[in-house]
């Protein structure tokens, strides 16, 4: 038995005791706990079908979550059938969306559910796993709390939550946007994390990718509070008249339509909150209305400087167990005459070629056998680290970050009609 299901089954008889013996709000921390466990257990899946009955275990025990945490659940209606059914969502809460039970008619719209079923994951980031950005941290944080407090009376706030993250690629903007989903907690209730693959998302039949973002955010509000990211919105939302077909201007509509939807609901203390997060590497090839939904919130994500690389490869190398030559190595590798211009992807992939070409020096056996048996088993023989390794490596890994392509983020930031030459 897989261990989540173990896990589940232990919380699920957790959650029905503290309800029963009348801790609404034990049970409702217990019954969300529950649900991000078979959340996982859906993420794990491989069959669409079986991915299903599992969302449908998850969302039907978040609702219970919420009956708990409001008071209105009792022992009578709550699951006891260890996910062994697939009415799950609807038989909880005894309602389903509108825009789902459209497309639960047909093949196509099934298809459509779980791909944005697909969607949903839990998140593990935290603020401590994002190295050498406190400035940024500071910065998003600062703009998740704008979306939830509260304003004295009399005062009207324009200002919207949602967050555009702008810069080079592999600066860590899908880690910062899982630990501000993580971060999300209210009324008891842990944000669910929505990782929209835009590669996907475009549907082959047109009017497809707009039902999608549509269940999406229907999706998103139901399992409130929600945090829908999405990585390289520029292929999916260009600018008006930089050779967009009607499909595009329609994706483009329909995105701007969930978004105002949503921030003309914050003002609402009974709204379901739903935060959008998104990425770009070309924000000066993005519409500028939609621009205008993020308000003030577009935050560069820079370049690790020489602290911030520390941190990152003292994380990938330190705390994964492998030994350098020297205690001052690491700030050796850190400094900019060896590693300025890469960013947290570039260091991954160097001390990944660093270790690996180390580990295959100490066992030359692992690329010299006839049968896999003679190693099997076997334990890999390690050594420090050195100088010799990580230069090596940067032949093979150069960096990928360069002083005009930060220049050209920091012009747009300054200025977005500004067009990089």
């Amino acid at each position: 038995m897989d261990n989540w299901i173990q896990t589940a089954k232990e919380l699920q008889a957790r959650a029905e005791k503290l309800s029963k013996d009348g801790d609404s709000q034990g049970a409702a921390a217990a019954y969300d706990q529950l649900s991000r466990v078979w959340l996982t257990g859906a993420s794990q899946s491989f069959s669409a079908e079986d991915r299903r009955i599992r969302m449908d275990q998850s969302n039907k025990f978040r609702e219970l979550a919420r009956k708990c945490k409001n008071g209105e659940a009792t022992s009578r209606n709550q699951g006891n059938d260890n996910g062994k059914n697939g009415d799950g969502n609807n038989s909880s809460s005894g309602k389903i969306g509108k825009i789902r039970a459209q497309l639960d008619n047909d093949e196509i719209g099934k298809m459509l559910i779980a791909q944005v079923d697909g969607f949903a994951q839990t998140s593990s980031v935290t603020w401590d796993d994002i190295g050498g950005l406190d400035s940024l941290v500071s910065d998003l944080k600062k703009a998740l709390a704008s979306a939830v407090v509260k304003y004295p009376a009399g005062i009207k706030r324009e200002a919207s939550g949602d967050i555009l993250l702008v810069g080079p690629p592999g600066t860590g903007k899908t880690m910062l946007a899982a630990a501000l989903a993580n971060s999300i907690c209210l009324d008891g209730m842990t944000g669910r994390f929505y990782n929209v693959g835009l590669a996907g998302l475009k549907g082959h039949y047109q009017g497809n990718t707009e039902k999608t973002i549509s269940l999406l955010y229907e999706t998103a509000r139901e399992n409130s509070p929600s945090l829908v990211f999405m990585d390289e919105i520029d292929s999916l939302c260009t600018a008006r008249g930089q050779g967009g077909d009607s499909s595009s201007r329609a994706i483009l509509g329909v995105m701007l339509a969930e978004m105002d939807g949503m921030q003309k609901k914050s003002s609402d203390p009974k709204a379901s909150f739903v935060l959008t997060v998104a990425a770009t590497n070309t924000p000066w090839s993005l519409d500028s209305a939609l621009l205008s939904r993020f308000g003030e919130n577009r935050v560069l994500v820079p370049a690790p400087d020489a602290s911030g690389r520390r941190a990152i490869l003292e994380k990938l190398l330190i705390r994964q167990g492998y030994q350098l030559e020297n205690a001052s190595d690491l700030d050796w590798l850190a400094e900019d005459a060896q590693t300025k211009g890469y960013s947290g992807r570039d260091l991954r992939s160097l001390t990944s070629v660093a270790k690996r070409a180390m580990e295959m020096e100490m066992n030359p056996n692992l690329s010299n056998w006839k049968d896999l048996k003679e190693v099997s088993g076997s334990v890999v023989k390690l050594r420090a680290l050195t100088h010799v390794d990580f230069r090596a490596a940067m032949k093979r890994v150069p960096p990928s970050i360069t002083q005009k392509m930060m220049d050209d983020f920091r012009n747009w930031c300054e200025d977005p009609n500004f067009q990089p030459r």
